[in-house]
């Protein structure tokens, strides 16, 4: 099962799920994950764009909240802190984890992983044709796990909104 809402605005001005254009702000994903063994894990995050249009980047992605019982074969160093690898253009970021044992303690309630996700959305004056991000847009990406037997995906959506000036 895959969990991604959105934890924090920059501002925090409007409601739940709004931000404003040029505004950072943190989508928390929680990974949970059975207790046993799984193949070429990947934990993954990404901007969905369109029409040659990125609405928000990613500026950075960490790992929040890992169980001890799980190990991971592509790096021992792995744990709370362990940053994503986002891509160049900012429009994704993923955690490779290789094949990935979750042990048995015979308690589900701590078998997951979490990860932060900075990401900004662009101004919106921002020219970028065809499509300018405007007030009311709704962004939207996918947090995604992935291995060899399973992959578990959700979105999550943003609305976009101007700042109020009360004079």
């Amino acid at each position: 099962n895959v969990t991604k809402t959105l934890q924090d605005r920059e501002v925090g001005e409007g409601g739940n799920n709004q931000v404003m254009g040029g505004e950072e702000f943190t989508f928390r994903v929680r990974y949970d994950v059975q207790e046993g063994t799984y193949t070429n894990v990947v934990l993954s995050d990404a901007v969905r764009t369109g029409a040659n249009l990125t609405d928000y980047e990613i500026l950075s992605a960490s790992i929040v909240t890992w169980d001890p019982l799980i190990n991971t074969s592509t790096n021992a160093s792995v744990d709370v802190g362990f940053a994503g690898t986002v891509a160049s253009d900012g429009n994704s970021v993923s955690f490779d984890l290789g094949t990935f044992e979750n042990l048995s303690d015979q308690n589900a309630s701590n078998d997951f992983i979490e990860i932060e996700v900075v990401a900004q959305s662009l101004p919106t004056d921002t020219a970028m044709p065809p499509d300018p991000v405007e007030a009311g847009d709704r962004l939207s990406n996918q947090a995604r796990f992935a291995s060899d037997s399973a992959t578990v995906t959700d979105n999550a959506t943003v609305r976009v909104i101007e700042p109020s000036l009360l004079i």
